[in-house]
């Protein structure tokens, strides 16, 4: 978009707009607000203990952002205003401007009174004097001449300084966001969201334990995945079971379940004998079923260590 779409957008009163730009106003204004910290820190060191923060009047373009009053006052709880042609900088004269340009006029006025008052150094044109005075006067000119090419020189590597931190916070911001869409797309079962990649690292970490589970188990038998096929293998064909509970460990698997008759209990243990990774297989439990149908039975089998 234009420049002039971009200003109307930026300062749009609809909320589908302020929706739209709601993420780069949040991140200009919390920039911001840490400069304005840093200020305020400096100040205190060399203030008044009693000094305080009694209000705050927002100047310049960014000032004209909706949500700039409510941010500054809910962040620093001092009354907040933004400047208009009420304040009237030069009484009684009034900023009759164009729209918005009252909020950019104290910064401009600020930057023109500067030259005014350095030259407010009162000169006395008392012929006695005046020679002394105006070669005091071109020493002093020389000497804020090579102040101001130093100054030019500090502060534009303060500018740099500030522009590639400046880089390197929105470019950090922008990974944060990416990690934080990456981590709900991949657990989205997660609700409260707080330090992503630590979160992801718990989750990989939980993953890992309940994969443990079909690893391998300590013997030859092999994983949990191998035992489970072992199990399927070895089950008589002809011989209707219904498998209740099954757990596979280090220490050996259990198994629950409902069969017709006691002689299919006993058919089911001879056939997981059989195997080669089982050590020994005992039937734990059978007793006939609930209502006198079937036989409920619990068979546990120890693995073989080597």
């Amino acid at each position: 978009m234009t420049t002039a779409q971009a200003e109307a957008l930026k300062l749009s009163g609809r909320d589908k707009d302020r929706a739209q730009i709601a993420e780069p106003v949040a991140t200009f204004l919390s920039l911001l607000t840490k400069e304005i910290d840093h200020t305020l820190l400096a100040y205190s060191t060399r203030a008044a203990e009693d000094a305080r923060i009694e209000e705050f009047i927002l100047l310049g373009g960014g000032a004209g952002l909706p949500e700039a009053g409510m941010y500054f006052r809910e962040h620093y709880d001092v009354p907040t205003t933004v400047f208009d042609d009420d304040h009237q900088l030069l009484p009684p004269l009034s900023l009759t401007l164009q729209p918005q340009a009252g909020l950019a006029m104290p910064v401009a006025l600020g930057l023109a009174l500067r030259p005014v008052g350095r030259r407010a150094l009162g000169l006395d044109f008392r012929r006695e004097e005046f020679a002394l005075r105006k070669s005091y006067e071109e020493i002093r000119g020389q000497l804020l001449s090579v102040a101001g090419v130093v100054a030019l020189l500090v502060g534009l590597s303060l500018f740099d300084l500030y522009y590639h931190l400046h880089t390197k916070e929105l470019h950090y911001a922008q990974l944060q966001r990416q990690v934080e869409t990456l981590f709900r797309d991949t657990f989205p079962d997660v609700r409260r969201t707080g330090n992503e990649l630590a979160q992801a690292r718990d989750k990989l970490r939980e993953i890992e334990t309940n994969l443990k589970g079909v690893g391998t188990l300590s013997g030859p038998q092999g994983s949990a995945l191998e035992m489970l096929r072992e199990l399927s293998v070895r089950l008589p064909q002809n011989l209707q079971v219904k498998i209740t509970d099954l757990t596979i460990s280090t220490e050996g698997i259990s198994i629950s379940g409902e069969t017709l008759s006691f002689d299919g209990v006993d058919n089911l243990k001879k056939a997981f004998a059989s195997s080669a990774y089982f050590d020994e297989v005992k039937v734990a439990q059978a007793r006939a079923g609930t209502g006198g149908k079937g036989v409920e039975f619990k068979v546990a089998i120890t693995l073989k260590k080597s």
